[in-house]
């Protein structure tokens, strides 16, 4: 079994509108899935019975937070599915996911970075820990993570 962050960004939908991560992550949530696009991290990585943490990136409402979590069913490569909400683009892969769960309180992902192995030495540019669209972290970092929720 293999952890991992997925991250949620503001993005456009079809009408120009811009929808904040909070909103494209909790939809996401609701259906059970997470689709990954070309240039996501470990998009072929992610496997069934693996564990991820949702983080909205960006402003908006809980930015920089851990807003939940899930297990993955599957990792299919698909062609046909469109994100109608928040992507004009086809992703090249698609999270099934299970066990989704959204927190009560969600996590300050900043307040508890300096005692992940994840974190950059340099804090002013905390944020690239998070860049790619999905992280791979360790067990020991997932336990730490779990203890806060």
């Amino acid at each position: 079994m293999n952890y991992y962050i997925l991250i949620a960004s503001s993005a456009d939908d079809k009408s120009g509108n811009i929808i904040e991560g909070n909103e494209v992550a909790s939809k996401r949530l609701d259906k059970c899935i997470w689709p990954l696009y070309n240039k996501t991290q470990n998009r072929k990585r992610i496997m069934s019975g693996d564990i991820c943490f949702i983080y909205v990136s960006g402003t908006g409402k809980n930015h920089q937070h851990i807003i939940g979590e899930v297990a993955v069913k599957s990792n299919n490569e698909i062609r046909n599915f469109v994100d109608d909400y928040y992507h004009p683009s086809t992703p090249s892969n698609v999270l099934h996911l299970t066990n989704c769960k959204k927190y009560k309180d969600p996590i300050c992902f900043k307040s508890i970075l300096t005692d992940l192995s994840i974190c950059p030495s340099n804090m002013q540019r905390w944020g690239c820990a998070l860049q790619g669209g999905c992280r791979k972290i360790s067990e020991d970092d997932y336990k730490k993570i779990l203890k806060v929720t």
